[in-house]
């Protein structure tokens, strides 16, 4: 089926200097699938800078140079497999991009590293070796309230602010 993105929060989300959106996929069959996308006569004629990130294979695709991603999926692949970042500043602080989301009832976590689970306290809740590029958590183990994500690889440290409904 062909679906479009018909708003994206006005036209001010198109200046923005880094804007994420998440793309849900959801496959009917485990099979072959294609992603496309078409710029002209639109308002993403103007985006200078236009990315799908597979959150499942960590594929980062071009999609001004390469319009479509074609990829394997499964009936039990979760929904937000994707998203789209434009207008990103290539060189941007790596630090600050999001590698965790909630997607029916899971935290989705796209990096390898160690995870920690952090309450609004400061307590560590939860501590994981994440070797895959994704993994993931039941929110149901955790209560609802604000947590922070904590993922570190080596030197790299990244953090997240997440909230559960």
């Amino acid at each position: 089926e062909e679906y479009a993105i018909v708003s994206v929060g006005g036209r001010d989300a198109m200046h923005c200097v880094s804007t994420e959106i998440p793309v849900n996929f959801k496959a009917k069959k485990n099979g072959e699938y294609m992603l496309c996308v078409e710029t002209a006569n639109s308002q993403l004629s103007t985006v200078n800078y236009l990315h799908l990130i597979d959150n499942l294979t960590g594929a980062n695709i071009d999609l001004l140079q390469t319009p479509s991603y074609t990829f394997t999926a499964k009936t039990t692949d979760y929904a937000s497999r994707f998203k789209l970042v434009f207008n990103a500043q290539q060189g941007g602080a790596e630090a600050d991009d999001n590698f965790a989301f909630i997607s029916n009832g899971e935290i989705i976590i796209s990096g390898e590293g160690t995870l920690q689970v952090i309450d609004a306290l400061g307590r560590i809740l939860f501590t994981k070796e994440i070797t895959t590029a994704n993994c993931q958590l039941p929110t149901s183990n955790y209560k609802p309230g604000v947590y922070v994500l904590r993922l570190v690889n080596g030197q790299n440290v990244k953090t997240q602010k997440i909230v559960i409904r």
